[in-house]
């Protein structure tokens, strides 16, 4: 299963979910959340969508990644992309999805600003 990594830092879950959903036009027409505008994602399906927050920044991809599904598979799959250069309270991952990398990096708001780390591949 592939998987596509981002870490960053942000000041709160509230503010990092609501950057990651989409609206929905009265037709059922997607509107990009801030999260795709920012790195040219038009679609990705939710339901396959995992993000977390932490109080404190870590420069541990482990640690950022030891409450979701597969985290630890995915920490090994990453290897040296998984080293952190800055501390980190913030991660996204989609599963099903490998994104090209054409952003590498983006603020999403004042308050948030995400790193693409790559896509890898997980058992």
């Amino acid at each position: 299963m592939k998987v596509s990594v981002w870490t960053g830092n942000t000041t709160s879950w509230e503010l990092l979910d609501g950057q990651l959903k989409f609206a929905f036009t009265e037709d059922g027409d997607a509107i990009p959340c801030r999260f795709g505008e920012a790195f040219g994602i038009d679609w990705f399906d939710e339901d396959y969508r995992e993000a977390s927050h932490s109080e404190n920044a870590t420069y541990s991809i482990s640690e950022l990644l030891k409450r979701h599904s597969h985290g630890e598979h995915i920490a090994d799959a990453l290897g040296e992309r998984g080293v952190l250069k800055t501390p980190c309270n913030a991660v996204v991952l989609l599963y099903e999805f490998e994104y090209s990398g054409a952003v590498a990096s983006a603020p999403l708001s004042e308050e948030t600003n995400l790193r693409f780390l790559g896509s890898v591949e997980i058992p």
